[in-house]
Parts: C-alpha cells; structure tokens; sequence
C-alpha cells in the first residue's frame, strides 16, 4: 500500500529537483462513468494539479481519450497531455504525432462505419471514434450479452482484411481498437522524460487499467502506483480515486517552496 510506504518515499520525494507526475484519467483522476461523456474530475483535484505545476512539479496527464478531450477534461495550464495512449503529445513548446499511426486513420474509420450496426443492436454500447484510435464502449450491457457483442465486434473486422492488422486490446468493459504500431503508455513516458529531461528516479506514475501495465514495466525506477488490487507491475497502490486525490495532496503539501 502506497499510504503505509510514505514514510520510506519521502525523502525520495521531497528533495531537489521537484518530481514529475504522470497520471491516467478514467479511473485515477476521475472515477469511470458508465458513459464516458459524463467522467468528471473532482474540482479539488484539479485544484491540486494546478498548486503542483505552481511547485514546479512536472505534471502529466496519459490517456486513451483524445487530446481534444483531455485539454477540456483537464484545463490546467502547463500541463503535459498525451492523448490515444500517447499517440499524440502536447508539452510546454513541443509536440509529437506518431505518424505512423496518423497514416492508419482511414482505417479507424472504417472500423468504427463497421462496428456502427452492430453496436446499433446491443442497448447500452457504445462505439467512440477518436481520431488515432476507437473504442468499443460496453460497461452499460449486461454481462450475459457482453461476451455476444465483442464476439461480432471482433468477428467483423477479423472478416475485413484491411481492418484484421488493427490490435483489439481489451481494457475495463471497453474494447480498444488501435493501429498496429509500436507505441504505448510506456514508450509515451519514456519520451516526456527525454523530452523534459526529468529523471525516472524522480518520477511517479499512477494508473488503473491494463493500458498503465506499460508503463509500470518502461519505468522501473520510477514510484509505479496500480488504483485498485489485482496482478500487476507497479510496486505499490491505492484503493481508489480518492486516495490518488489525498496523495496529491499530500505531494503539494511536501513540495510547497521554502
């Protein structure tokens, strides 16, 4: 536990220079909504993302979302956003496109025209177009016709041959669909530290989902924190959103200049 390790991390954590925090969205900095279009961060987390930037803290937002999405989800100025697992970056004067995966947006396209009909059938799913990526959004069907919807979402674009290349990788009810290129959260953060050049040792990363796995594994001198139990690469968690809240907290309070 994150909480009961503190004592032990806080030097680490507290000295020069300030450290750098990375952070998922859907399930660390807001709590998962059965609609995606309803997730909301907590007004005192922004609140603490802002007094962190203002400590000279790097802070950094990883996400599936879109960066459209990201700069109205978290509208902090001086943050870094990575939007599509990192597919597409925002920093203080610079920006990255994986072009690779710009090339393959005709394809996503075709995916999600594909997955239209039969999402049309299945109340409650939701399929979302986000440029460099899609996802195939399940949370509100039942659990009994779940497995059904992903066996045809998966069965018609495996038909296709020019859609078969894209990787579906499950997450938490959300099926993404992903160009197939060699880019992840893991290799996203990897390129902010090089970027910024802030130091892993100085770095905290904090995810729910299995997408955060990759960067658990890229960063293993990194403080690596899972939200929520479960097999995983990070060293240590917490319960839930509101202890990611009360972490943040607790790092604006130890990084407040002298």
């Amino acid at each position: 536990p994150l909480f009961g390790n503190l004592e032990k991390l806080g030097p680490r954590l507290r000295s020069a220079p300030p450290p750098t925090i990375l952070l998922d969205f859907d399930g660390t900095l807001a709590p998962i909504a059965a609609d995606p279009a309803d997730a909301r961060m907590p007004a005192e987390t922004l609140s603490l993302l802002k007094a962190l930037i203002r400590h000279r803290c790097l802070v950094g937002v990883i996400s599936g979302r879109s960066l459209d999405q990201l700069r109205i989800l978290v509208p902090a100025p001086g943050l870094i956003l990575a939007g599509n697992h990192g597919m597409e970056i925002e920093g203080d004067g610079w920006r990255f496109l994986h072009e690779d995966a710009r090339a393959e947006v005709p394809r996503i396209e075709r995916a999600v025209e594909t997955l239209r009909p039969i999402v049309a059938k299945h109340p409650g799913a939701l399929v979302e177009n986000k440029g460099l990526t899609a996802s195939l959004h399940y949370r509100k069907v039942s659990s009994r016709l779940a497995p059904l919807l992903l066996e045809q979402a998966r069965g018609a674009l495996e038909k296709q041959p020019e859609l078969s290349r894209l990787l579906l990788v499950p997450g938490r009810r959300v099926l993404e669909i992903r160009p197939d290129v060699s880019w992840d959260k893991g290799r996203a953060c990897v390129l902010i530290l090089e970027r910024t050049g802030c130091r892993q040792d100085r770095t905290v990363y904090i995810g729910d989902d299995r997408t955060d796995e990759d960067a658990f594994r890229r960063l293993p001198d990194a403080i690596t924190v899972r939200v929520g139990l479960g097999n995983t690469a990070a060293r240590y968690y917490v319960e839930g959103v509101d202890e990611v809240t009360r972490f943040l907290k607790w790092l604006a309070e130890e990084n407040k200049p002298i």
